[in-house]
């Protein structure tokens, strides 16, 4: 291959490759972005811990705890069945980031190991 068609070769191996990065940084943000509310939910429920329960005397009369309890459940369940394909998602970016990469670095490799670019064989 032309010197000159290995340096557009890199060119477009490299914009691939930065596409694939952006792609798998916007999945890792809704990643965290879940196991964050996921978390909130956590902490949110800690008043109404098992030891708690009989201390939240007006709460547990209202209704308040159970409703609670149902709709965190609700929510969990819900949260845990995005984070799960967003999970799934990050995986498959994950193999074509890896393949971007390759193919940027294996072009690199010919590109920088052409005769006359000062390499020395080993």
């Amino acid at each position: 291959m032309k010197p000159k068609h290995l340096g557009r070769l890199q060119q477009v191996a490299d914009a691939v490759y930065q596409h694939e990065q952006r792609a798998i940084k916007a999945i890792c943000a809704e990643e965290t972005a879940l196991r964050r509310a996921l978390a909130a939910l956590d902490a949110g429920g800690a008043e109404f811990a098992p030891a708690d329960i009989g201390k939240t005397g007006a709460l547990a009369l209202s209704g308040a705890e159970m409703a609670w309890r149902k709709w965190s459940g609700n929510r969990r369940a819900a949260l845990n069945a995005e984070l799960a394909r967003v999970l799934a998602r990050k995986s498959q970016e994950l193999t074509r980031v890896r393949q971007a990469f390759g193919r940027s670095e294996a072009i690199r490799m010919l590109h920088g190991n052409r005769p006359g670019k000062g390499h020395q064989p080993g």
